[in-house]
């Protein structure tokens, strides 16, 4: 893999060259400034951060120098090139983060790797019906991250493509009991590819407590104060999306957050959002689905047997 050496404000990194991820380093001082400016100001010195899907360190190494002193800074990343990166840059750096080789789910699987041309950040996990396959080899999974952790955990970061159910089953434990603030990156394509949605992600972490904001900035721009804003659920994500979910007794409120219901309403009507909901829908709801709901409700048996 040819490299290329990228100076940024949060840190040195050795990235792939020709990369859309080094492409922003060089361009910009990080791959999506505005919410990693967001992430950054939830950590407080001490804090143990934990970083899954930490391609190579963009995140966790900013996030070392937050949390420091006495912080701690747990990366997990599945594909071995890129961790090979990571822990480079974690060694040039000198910072305070463990690297882990490997993927966090819920179960144990057998995983083929799919790399996207010219986006290293885009490289996913298929699950293989073989420990060997013509992509890739075996990864190691994780189920318990609390081994690695410690104690407490304060602060996570997930960016899996498409894992996010999987992930937030395995880190269920974590979510419940230490109540941590929480970056996670969305994609209804990818979540559709694998069976799960938005609203299924959204409404777990809603009964688990949590609430949700989303920068307004483009991810090229610094956060301003009132670009951070509250909606009411994962429904609101067009496309993709970069979420913070914050516990509703968490002291880390975001102190500039606002209720812009008129950028809410003007968001949900454009047609990029309203496409990627029709798609969510038309993968979610099939014909033979609707069908069988329509019968159902002819034959009156979605009412309570008090009726």
């Amino acid at each position: 893999m040819a490299e290329q050496f990228i100076q940024t404000p949060f840190g040195d990194f050795y990235a792939a060259e020709h990369d859309l991820i080094a492409s922003h380093l060089a361009a910009y001082g990080a791959h999506n400034i505005a919410d990693l400016q967001t992430f950054l100001s939830l950590i407080r010195e001490g804090d143990t951060v934990v970083d899954i899907g930490a391609h190579i360190g963009t995140y966790a190494i900013a996030a070392s120098k937050a949390a420091a002193p006495g912080g701690a800074v747990i990366a997990f990343e599945a594909f071995a090139p890129t961790f090979a990166l990571l822990q480079r840059n974690i060694d040039n750096n000198r910072a305070a983060v463990k690297a882990v080789y490997a993927a966090i789910d819920n179960e144990k699987r057998t995983y083929a790797v799919h790399t996207a041309a010219g986006n290293s950040g885009a490289t996913k996990l298929a699950q293989s019906a073989h420990d060997n396959d013509e992509n890739g080899v075996v990864i190691p999974v994780i189920t318990d991250i609390r081994p690695y952790s410690g104690e407490r955990i304060d602060v996570m970061k997930i960016d899996v493509e498409g894992m996010e159910a999987n992930v937030i089953d395995a880190i269920a434990e974590v979510l419940e009991t230490d109540r941590p603030a929480l970056m996670i990156e969305i994609s209804r394509a990818e979540l559709a590819s694998r069976g799960h949605s938005c609203e299924e992600i959204g409404a777990r972490l809603k009964s688990l407590g949590y609430q949700f904001f989303m920068n307004k900035a483009p991810r090229t721009m610094e956060c301003k104060a009132q670009n951070l804003i509250e909606i009411p659920g994962l429904w609101v994500c067009g496309a993709q999306a970069d979420i913070l979910c914050v516990h509703r007794d968490s002291p880390r409120q975001p102190p500039y957050a606002t209720r812009n219901t008129a950028y809410l309403v003007q968001l949900l009507l454009t047609p990029q959002h309203m496409r990627a909901r029709i798609v969510a829908l038309a993968k979610r709801y099939t014909p033979k689905s609707l069908y069988g709901a329509v019968q159902n409700l002819k034959s009156g048996a979605h009412r309570s047997p008090d009726h």
